[in-house]
């Protein structure tokens, strides 16, 4: 457990396997400046997912 990007959250660190498609997708998001990093990305998208 790490506190990280998210200095109010507890985060965990984890290994995710992506498809070369969304990964390819997600670079052309952080080369463009419209996320910082793909961890933003991420943390987002299930955010969005999950929102009750």
């Amino acid at each position: 457990m790490q506190q990280g990007l998210f200095k109010n959250q507890e985060t965990v660190r984890t290994t995710v396997a992506l498809p070369a498609d969304l990964l390819q997708r997600s670079q052309k998001l952080i080369d463009g400046g419209q996320v910082a990093n793909r961890n933003v990305l991420i943390v987002s998208a299930l955010e969005r997912l999950l929102v009750d």
